[in-house]
């Protein structure tokens, strides 16, 4: 899910309350507004399910004033200290009890790493982690575009390919 964070990162958005915009050539459309008290954000997503355990997300972020923007893959549970992070085609993939992985074009600098999920976000792993991205600085106001791929699969030894060709 994508997500916008406060200059100061105090504050973090998520995906709730949404308006479903129904199916362009295959993919889901929707369109939502991150905070309550700036209406003139707006982010409209077109998601496609890809099968073999990969799907596409792309975002139109319209930001009227600078926000950090950030988005996760899927979570995966984890019971000790035993996983691994791999860098990738421009991407990254975490790997514990299955594997995870997020490719991202965006016009701004990025960075891929691994984050916690939220405290009782994931009640049978609690410990859970998803690959994500950040942006490296704050995005100013103004219009852009993030795609994305992403992976999942409970087999560890799943062969990756990033796929982005075919979007």
């Amino acid at each position: 899910m994508i997500g916008l964070m406060t200059q100061d990162q105090a504050m973090c958005s998520h995906r709730y309350g949404f308006t479903n915009l129904g199916e362009r050539d295959g993919w889901m459309v929707s369109r939502h507004t991150p905070f309550s008290n700036d209406p003139e954000t707006v982010i409209t997503t077109w998601l496609k399910p890809m099968g073999g355990g990969y799907h596409a997300r792309k975002h139109e972020v319209v930001l009227s004033r600078p926000y950090y923007v950030l988005e996760g893959g899927f979570p995966l549970g984890l019971w000790n200290d035993d996983f691994r992070t791999q860098e990738m085609d421009g991407g990254i993939a975490f790997v514990a009890d299955g594997v995870s992985a997020i490719w991202t074009k965006a016009a701004v600098g990025i960075e891929f790493g691994v984050a916690a999920s939220h405290p009782r976000t994931h009640m049978l792993a609690p410990l859970a982690r998803y690959p994500r991205f950040m942006t490296r600085e704050l995005c100013a106001a103004g219009k852009y575009m993030f795609e994305s791929l992403f992976y999942f699969s409970s087999d560890t030894h799943a062969p990756l390919k990033t796929g982005f060709n075919r979007l």
